[in-house]
């Protein structure tokens, strides 16, 4: 799940006139903030995906990503068609998947104390 996030921000990165230009064209960006908004979403992807992949804080880091992704799938899917209305329950799974591992990560990193 991890190098998918790191893959895609990489890619971001690597493209960032074309998401900049993907991001003034939303109605709920101010003129001034694609640019700033284009770092803070490949910054997000890197790091939170290189968290998944190096397995640290991977309950912290998965949450950060399922609310992105959320955010992401809402902005970006107009429901036109039915390859939208396929990203969007794309994007649902992948929300399902970081929150196991956000959940199960959770779980498994608390102590107990034995006697």
């Amino acid at each position: 799940m991890g190098g998918y996030f790191l893959l895609v921000g990489i890619e971001a990165a690597i493209n960032l006139p074309t998401l900049t230009f993907k991001l003034a064209s939303l109605s709920f960006v101010p003129s001034f903030a694609p640019v700033w908004l284009a770092i803070v979403v490949v910054a997000v992807e890197v790091l939170g995906g290189t968290a998944l992949v190096a397995g640290y804080q991977t309950s912290a880091a998965a949450a950060v990503l399922a609310v992105y992704t959320v955010v992401a799938a809402f902005a970006f899917v107009d429901f036109s068609s039915d390859l939208q209305q396929t990203l969007f329950l794309q994007h649902m799974a992948i929300i399902g998947g970081l929150l196991f591992i956000s959940a199960s990560s959770a779980i498994g990193n608390t102590k107990t104390r034995t006697r």
